[in-house]
């Protein structure tokens, strides 16, 4: 794994929005990775454990906070989004980089947010690559490919069938396009 600035560990306290005494331990949450393709992720929180797992809401979680890092700690999200809607939420991420996952927990009946939850490690697929191989007077051959994703340093994927579906490409589109004035030649789609 990728060394974590002291700054972005895990039980990090949220200083903008609440002072370390009102950091409720009982709020205590999970990232979650549920997928990451090449150009998004879909990442989630949950409640470690306890009394505020169950269906009722006892505790009054209202929100939750995502926080998204590159390696070299720069922020790409921070953003609090409301409990009520889901708690997964799928973001826009740059192709073949790695990235750093954290979420929070808030309740509005403790007036209060719970810890940083432990750091999640995951990384973006490559982009796909297309070359023309062969150009004739009323043909193309092109190839195309993905080298393969650096899993070695990541933590697992939730949704480990969705990953199998990205990661290989089972179906594509190729239009051709005249460069003179954009017009639309050929729309092909191949299973």
């Amino acid at each position: 794994m990728s060394t974590v600035d002291p700054q972005l560990a895990g039980s990090e306290v949220l200083p903008e929005l609440a002072p370390e005494s009102q950091v409720n331990p009982s709020l205590a949450a999970e990232a979650i990775v549920w997928r990451v393709g090449e150009i998004f992720g879909e990442f989630g929180c949950r409640p470690t454990a306890g009394e505020h797992q169950r269906d009722d809401n006892p505790l009054g979680i209202s929100r939750w906070r995502l926080q998204v890092s590159t390696d070299a700690h720069v922020t790409v999200i921070d953003e609090t989004y409301p409990a009520a809607a889901a708690l997964s939420k799928v973001v826009k991420l740059k192709a073949s980089t790695a990235y750093l996952v954290r979420a929070c927990l808030y309740s509005d009946k403790l007036a209060a947010w719970g810890p940083w939850s432990p750091m999640k490690h995951t990384r973006t697929f490559p982009p796909v690559i297309t070359s023309v191989a062969e150009l004739g007077e009323d043909y193309v051959r092109l190839l195309w490919d993905r080298q393969l994703r650096d899993a070695s340093l990541i933590d697992p994927e939730q949704n480990p069938e969705s990953m199998e579906i990205v990661s290989h490409i089972s179906q594509f589109q190729l239009r051709v396009v005249r460069e003179v004035d954009m017009q639309q030649e050929v729309h092909e789609e191949f299973p």
